[in-house]
């Protein structure tokens, strides 16, 4: 028997540990090819797939093939493996609005939306059950954490907006995840469902009034925002409530739907839109609430209403005695465009707020040429410093001076010359010298110029001196 000594029996060790790791990283590469070659088949097989599907469903759409040789064929092309691209590709297609019926009768004919609506109940379900173990507790939670794919599926109801899984979705705001609650709630909002309203108006009324609501008051807001305008009446006991909370995000969510309406309509609302108890028996009396944010809310949701007495409701709301009210309504006046109510705004403009002399200026600039005039007639003969400022300002940005000065050199310009040479006394100059020297042609600018130099005050002279100077003007 042949005795190794150490030296050779290391050196037989190391040999045969290097050739076992040679052999492993040989198998770990083959693996490697072999999952990659695996791997690009199934991808051109997928590939293929969804070429096919993309085919059937532009021939369905295209008139090309009955819905049930298209369902027929569907069928047969999808396999277990196919499931998860098909539901990409009709939730893909869930984007365009003329395809959505359609594509929800083939997600319901194909069983995805049994499977979407199992995978949200079981998840429910199960968590709601009491847990027997710690270890089955610990399983189902690395199982891929299922809450993923009840959160998927709630989505998916909602792109493809089926109706009758609005209950579903109800019951999933009350989901253990907060996930599966915000997505339920986003698919509720898709769906627009009126029965669920009733729902997410309880859901607001918890929010509101809990510590730490499972769903936030903005996102309740924003779901109930999109739900049409014909269930505005469910918002009633809102805002009649107690809590001037629940009465603003009443009168929020109302607005949101008004200008939605407003937008689809492109044109501004009647108060016959909205139910009697809604306007008459709540909106107007609202105005008069005791909560300042209340009544700003209210004058918000009346800048949609073309109606006298929401007209009228405004002006009153513009007199308040806190200013961010007076800031809300003149800003509605504003929207509104409504030339009648330029005397209204006038008296605005010297209001003891900045913010509401502001808006005041900006909304006779949207009341037509009644509001344009008002503006121009009240800078001349104010003489509140802060209102001629505000106007100044106005003037300047929306582009009336620029207007005023092209015109000075016509006939009969004695208001336009009166209101620049006032502009020069308050020091606001800066945008008139650009104009005058890099826009107005120089015969233009001459005539104006020596206009001006008529005036007996020596600040107006000193100024058209330096800008003859500036301008080059002789």
């Amino acid at each position: 028997m042949v005795t190794l000594l150490p030296a050779e029996r290391l050196i037989h060790i190391i040999l045969g540990l290097s050739l076992t790791i040679f052999i492993i990283g040989l198998l770990l590469v083959a693996f490697v090819i072999g999952r990659r070659a695996k791997r690009d088949r199934d991808f051109k097989v997928l590939d293929r797939f969804r070429k096919q599907a993309q085919a059937i469903l532009r021939g369905l759409f295209d008139h090309i093939f009955e819905y049930e040789e298209a369902l027929r064929r569907f069928q047969c092309l999808i396999k277990p493996r196919y499931r998860r691209a098909m539901e990409q590709i009709l939730i893909e297609k869930s984007a365009n609005p003329e395809l959505e019926a359609p594509l929800r009768r083939l997600a319901e004919d194909l069983g995805f939306v049994r499977i979407w609506q199992n995978r949200v109940q079981r998840s429910h379900r199960q968590e709601s059950s009491r847990r027997k173990r710690f270890w089955e507790d610990t399983v189902r939670r690395i199982c891929f954490l299922r809450f993923l794919t009840a959160a998927r599926s709630a989505e998916n109801l909602g792109r493809i907006r089926h109706h009758k899984s609005w209950e579903l979705l109800v019951r999933a705001l009350d989901h253990h995840h907060r996930d599966v609650q915000t997505v339920a709630l986003r698919s509720l909002a898709s769906i627009g469902e009126p029965q669920s309203f009733p729902a997410l108006v309880r859901q607001l009324r918890a929010a509101v009034s809990a510590q730490k609501p499972r769903l936030s008051e903005h996102a309740l807001k924003s779901a109930l925002s999109r739900f049409p305008l014909n269930v505005a009446g469910q918002l009633l006991p809102l805002l009649q409530d107690s809590s001037p909370r629940l009465r603003t995000l009443a009168l929020q969510i109302l607005r949101e739907m008004l200008a939605g309406e407003a937008a689809r309509q492109k044109r501004a609302l009647l108060a016959a839109n909205l139910s009697f108890d809604l306007f008459d028996g709540a909106l107007l009396q609202i105005t008069e609430d005791e909560n300042a944010d209340v009544r700003a809310a209210a004058a918000d949701v009346l800048t949609f209403l073309k109606d006298e007495r929401a007209g009228q409701a405004l002006l009153k709301l513009s007199q308040d005695v806190e200013w961010f009210v007076r800031l809300h309504a003149v800003r509605a006046l504003g929207e509104k465009g409504n030339g009648d109510s330029a005397p209204l705004l006038a008296k605005q403009l010297t209001d003891s707020h900045w913010r509401v002399r502001e808006a005041a200026a900006h909304a006779l600039m949207h009341c037509g040429e009644a509001g344009r005039d008002q503006l121009l007639q009240s800078f001349l003969s104010t003489q509140d410093v802060y209102a001629q400022e505000q106007i100044a300002e106005e003037l300047q940005i929306s582009g009336v001076i620029s207007d005023l000065l092209k015109r000075c050199g016509e006939k009969d310009t004695r208001q336009e010359l009166e209101l620049i040479r006032k502009m020069i006394k308050i020091g606001k100059t800066s945008h008139i010298e650009s104009l005058l020297c890099e826009q107005i042609d120089p015969p233009g600018r001459e005539i104006i110029l020596a206009e001006l130099a008529r005036d007996p005050d020596p600040q107006v002279q000193i100024w058209v001196a330096r800008l003859n100077n500036r301008c080059g003007t002789t």
